[in-house]
């Protein structure tokens, strides 16, 4: 691909996003997803469920319970130091 391909693309995503910013932001997701895909060999249905059933929900709930953690952390941590100023 050369350069004034690449500035047709550019322009092209630019006048659809400018036109239409949802449509244009889903079709860049299923566009991912069906990328995903084609390098993994799974199909478009697969890499959604592998995404955003599987890999979302389990990254979410491990940065809530290491959020917690911390959070659990610097209160012992406060209270420590608190109660050694007494």
């Amino acid at each position: 691909m050369n350069i004034q391909e690449l500035q047709y693309c550019g322009d092209l995503m630019q006048s659809s996003l400018m036109a239409d910013p949802i449509l244009t932001l889903f079709g860049l997701c299923v566009w991912i997803l069906q990328l995903i895909g084609e390098v993994t060999g799974m199909s478009y249905e697969s890499a959604n469920i592998l995404i955003f059933v599987v890999l979302h929900p389990a990254l979410t709930i491990t940065l809530f319970v290491l959020w917690r953690r911390s959070r659990r952390e610097a209160l012992e941590y406060s209270q420590k130091d608190t109660d050694s100023h007494d």
